[in-house]
């Protein structure tokens, strides 16, 4: 049974409860009636017709209540869905696209990694929006952003040139679109190489040059008329009507050109053509000169636009000598040929069964093929099979009118399995024989959709924000009036239960409001400074009774922890929100941690982390060892109305509230997870210190780093972090060996003596634990170094890992990395 069904059927056996209890308080209560009663009294006679319209309108409530639910769960789906289609769009766009505030890159896809010649959208990060652009067009581009800021329309798209990482120009074009992202002001850049483009660009006007050359010099006569006169005529034409030059042609009636034994005809083949016949042309005609003398022709008419209006084409050759004509025909052809080889779009000559005779190249660029192959087949082979019903329609069209405007983009297949969409144009050019015109409109199609995208998602900030705003003003009136009414009322009294449920689904809205509100990131916040132990401390009591007797609380704070600025009352809810989800993920029980650690965070951690900033931090750590979650879960954490909880468990806004709190108190959070081994949150929020102290904290840190000579064997399952490490040890002196999983490592191990191994906690197949106790039973002298994502007491109090074991806490920067490695190697501390 459907929601919808489940609130009519509800309020339908609510109506008829009433209805009941209002009997039996007739029955019981001899003159103190009911509202009802006093209904009926008041209608004498109408009885019946009066609890009938009773029991109707509690019907009609519940119908309208069921609409409006359904029509609530509705719009929460489709907010979530867009926002997921959005970014999913966003980052496997083949466009090239970027975020930037304060002249900043603060998002970047990997299209635009790719577009200037780096590896990943992180080396992107933080870097300055000039630094892609040459020294003499950055005062054109700040001018630009500050009059689109402004509100200035009609600036994009502009076409640049980015420099790439090599130092080579790409030629690209850009638009630029103002919007708010994470609740401050920025810039969405859209950049498209427009390399082929530029290339077709030339490649056109050369093939124009070429067209309006192969008019002026066609040894045909070709002439446009307009309304029954002739409008333009090249020197063929003059040359074939005996005119000095074309001033005698232009304005003389196309009647006094055809002779008056073929003027009827020829006039019905035109009219005939526009009619939709075919088979008209080419056709012999007879033309009179200006002398008089009669010239026998082949003509071809074609209606088309000429300076916005109707006009004719007509294309006449003197067939008085013949040779001569085809010695023309044939320097035509191969004009024509030349055009076709160039043209930017795909040509192709296709048989009466579909197949390709003949293709240019753009054809073969478009769809993948060589020529070779992609002669012989079959146009409709190259659309999918949900797609070849409208394709076969499309092509029908040609056979039987003779041409086709290809305006509806066609899904087609590529070699190589991928997809595009093309718009056809073809016209046929014998019983046997078609012409047919191709484009791709594959980046036009993705583009409109990305645009689509970018509007609904522009709205959600608006939506979210203007809903909680508007909806706490009715709530305020709802909930005001609730309690006045029922502070007058007696528990007792009529109707107390049920405005008391109101009064209470008032409350539960409101808190609902709240939720989004913080998710939008306009909740009124009232930073302090505070120390974070302190916080926690007070709330422990709170949370051992929130997460019940089966879970085991254990809280490892920093005794030297440095203060923050934030909002005490927001700190709690996100630890309240984060230990509830903690609660939900370990139904059998287990351990909760919390930690807190003085951080500092250099410039190679920001710039692999978007919200990073360097300096120094106060990491709020929250760990459980409950089921933990698989990667497509954790794509989509923090996405509002998102939820693995079961229906009536959870709204989905928690984490979406708790991500909201921390971006707006300046903080950044990041999550660790894998199924089977528990979840956890680290937040780091800015620690209030002077400029010289975390200057000081640098130049400490920096004095502790050494070199290095001995091998060290990285087996980390994430790729980046196993470049990243062995880059910074490589750079040291050490030699580094690397393996993605445990069993490339003891191959490794077998062939190679390794000084250390450095291995993940947590990896597919067999654990760094199991690692290490083999690799100790290969090379007894090695030393190990564990890292994790989750801390280090949560892997201990999990049973992970035994006490004074060598770890290291993800995530970690090459300063600590390299001092870690150098006290294990120098302490000769082996764990296991």
């Amino acid at each position: 049974m459907s929601f919808e069904r489940k609130i009519i059927l509800g309020s339908f056996t609510l109506g008829l409860v009433l209805w009941i209890i209002d009997a039996a308080i007739d029955y019981a209560v001899f003159y103190r009636g009911s509202f009802l009663d006093l209904l009926i009294l008041a209608v004498p006679g109408h009885e019946v017709y009066v609890r009938l319209l009773v029991l109707v309108s509690f019907l009609l409530f519940g119908v309208v209540v069921a609409r409006l639910v359904s029509a609530r769960i509705r719009a929460e789906e489709s907010l979530r869905e867009s926002e997921e289609k959005y970014w999913r769009l966003i980052e496997t766009s083949p466009y090239c696209i970027t975020i930037h505030q304060d002249e900043k890159v603060v998002f970047s896809n990997q299209a635009m990694a790719q577009l200037l010649g780096v590896e990943t959208p992180q080396q992107l990060m933080g870097r300055s929006i000039f630094d892609a652009i040459p020294p003499d067009r950055m005062d054109a581009l700040r001018d630009r952003i500050r009059r689109l800021m402004a509100g200035e329309t009609g600036l994009y798209p502009v076409e640049d040139v980015y420099y790439r990482q090599d130092g080579s120009t790409v030629p690209v074009e850009v638009t630029v679109i103002p919007f708010t992202y994470r609740g401050r002001p920025a810039n969405q850049a859209i950049v498209l190489d427009i390399t082929d483009r530029k290339r077709a660009e030339v490649l056109l006007q050369e093939s124009e040059e070429r067209y309006r050359l192969l008019v002026e010099t066609s040894p045909y006569a070709i002439g446009i008329h307009q309304d029954g006169k002739l409008v333009f005529a090249n020197e063929a034409a003059v040359k074939l009507l005996g005119a000095n030059d074309t001033g005698q042609l232009v304005g003389m009636p196309i009647e006094k050109i055809i002779h008056p034994d073929t003027r009827s005809q020829s006039i019905a083949r035109m009219q005939g053509m526009l009619a939709g016949q075919t088979d008209l042309y080419p056709a012999e005609d007879r033309y009179v000169r200006l002398d008089g003398t009669v010239a026998p022709v082949e003509v071809t008419v074609a209606p088309f636009l000429f300076k916005g209006q109707s006009a004719f084409q007509v294309i006449a050759m003197d067939i008085t000598d013949q040779k001569q004509a085809e010695e023309s025909l044939r320097r035509s052809e191969q004009k024509f040929r030349s055009y076709v080889d160039h043209a930017p779009d795909g040509i192709f000559v296709a048989n009466e069964q579909g197949q390709y005779i003949d293709v240019n190249p753009a054809a073969c660029r478009i769809t993948g093929y060589p020529k070779e192959e992609l002669v012989g087949k079959g146009i409709i082979d190259m659309i999918p099979p949900e797609e070849q019903a409208k394709a076969i329609k499309h092509f029908e069209t040609v056979v039987k009118t003779g041409s086709v405007a290809g305006d509806t983009p066609i899904e087609f297949l590529r070699k190589d399995g991928s997809r595009g969409y093309w718009t056809v144009d073809g016209v046929r050019l014998s019983d046997t024989r078609f012409l047919g015109f191709v484009k791709d409109v594959t980046d036009r199609k993705k583009l409109e959709q990305q645009l689509r995208q970018a509007q609904r998602m522009e709205a959600i900030g608006h939506l979210a924000g203007g809903i909680a705003h508007d909806f706490n003003n009715l709530l305020t009136v709802i909930n005001g009036y609730s309690e006045l009414v029922l502070n007058r009322l007696s528990r007792n009294d009529y109707g107390f239960n049920e405005l008391q449920q109101i009064q209470q689904a008032g409350e539960r809205a409101q808190s609902l409001t709240r939720q989004l509100l913080a998710f939008s990131r306009k909740q009124i916040l009232q930073p302090q400074v505070l120390n974070l132990n302190q916080l926690l401390a007070e709330m422990e009591k709170m949370l051992r009774r929130l997460i019940g007797e089966d879970i085991g609380l254990v809280s490892v704070y920093s005794p030297d922890l440095r203060f923050i600025m934030a909002d005490p009352s927001q700190l709690e809810q996100v630890v309240l929100n984060l230990a509830v989800n903690a609660r939900d993920a370990m139904p059998a029980g287990g351990k909760l941690t919390l930690e807190t650690k003085n951080v500092y965070l250099d410039e190679t951690y920001a710039q692999n982390h978007a919200d990073a900033e360097v300096g120094m931090h106060v990491m709020l750590a929250i760990s459980d060892n409950g089921q933990g979650m698989d990667r497509e879960t954790l794509v989509r954490i923090f996405d509002p109305f998102f939820t693995t909880k079961e229906v009536g468990k959870g709204t989905g806004l928690g984490l979406a509230t708790v991500y909201g709190i921390v971006k707006q108190s300046g903080g950044s959070i990041y999550v660790y997870s894998e199924p089977g081994q528990g979840t956890t949150f680290k937040i780091y929020f800015r620690a209030i210190e002077s400029t010289e102290s975390s200057e000081a904290a640098q130049s400490t840190q920096a004095e502790m780093m050494q070199q290095g000579t001995e091998t060290v064997l990285v087996v980390e399952d994430e790729e980046a972090v196993r470049e990243l490490v062995s880059i910074v040890l490589e750079k040291y002196g050490y030699t580094v060996l690397q393996a993605l999983d445990s069993e490339e490592a003891l191959s490794l191990l077998q062939q190679k003596p390794v000084d250390l191994l450095l291995t993940d906690v947590v990896m597919p197949g067999l654990s760094g634990r199991f690692l290490a106790d083999q690799a100790l039973s290969l090379q007894p002298d090695i030393e190990i170094l564990y890292m994790s994502g989750y801390t280090d007491n949560a892997i201990v109090h999990h049973g992970v890992l035994d006490e004074g074991t060598n770890f290291i806490q993800k995530p970690f920067s090459p300063q600590a990395l390299l001092q870690t490695i150098r006290q294990v190697l120098d302490n000769g501390v082996r764990s296991s």
